[in-house]
């Protein structure tokens, strides 16, 4: 039964579970969100706090929570602060991860009114044989933007705009 993938509804459970576990961490008010799991019958107060300062624990919370649940316990924080004082490598390393993570993507922009994206008019107007000015003064209204109209000109060469399978650059098979 566990090699067997979960069902639709185990999968629905899984992602309730976990909205209204973000919904009552952003509900809690205190300063103490970890420590209050952490301590038990066989776990003492001192030794929670020296477990949440550990760089190996702040590292796993950090890559599998995030930091907003570090800083929302007191002693997990003075941990990682100690920890940033003396500019401990994998804290330091597993922060600058934590920065560069993947942000969801927003909404894609609007489509331009004329039906024509600014890389297109561009091409069109580099086709008919006019300089970069040129064609800066035309779409801008000044000549300041012609580095701008060369690097879309520069972008479109290098077939970064390309989607059709007839205009992409072959494949060395």
């Amino acid at each position: 039964m566990a090699d067997q993938p979960p069902t639709e509804e185990d999968l629905h459970d899984l992602i309730e579970a976990a909205q209204e576990a973000r919904r009552e961490f952003e509900a809690y008010k205190g300063d103490e969100y970890l420590i209050g799991d952490w301590v038990d019958d066989n776990t003492s107060i001192d030794d929670a706090i020296a477990d949440l300062g550990d760089p190996a624990t702040l590292s796993l919370l950090l890559g599998w929570s995030g930091l907003e649940y570090i800083l929302a316990d007191k002693h997990a924080t003075a941990g990682l602060k100690k920890l940033l004082i003396q500019r401990h490598p994998g804290i330091l390393a597993n922060l600058a991860a934590y920065a560069k993570r993947q942000k969801p993507k927003g909404k894609p922009g609007p489509k331009p009114k004329d039906g024509k994206y600014l890389y297109e008019k561009i091409m069109e107007l580099d086709a008919t044989g006019l300089s970069n000015g040129k064609i800066s003064l035309a779409l801008f209204g000044t000549t300041a933007k012609a580095n701008l109209v060369a690097a879309h000109l520069d972008q479109a060469r290098n077939k970064k705009y390309k989607t059709r399978p007839a205009e992409q650059r072959p494949s060395n098979k």
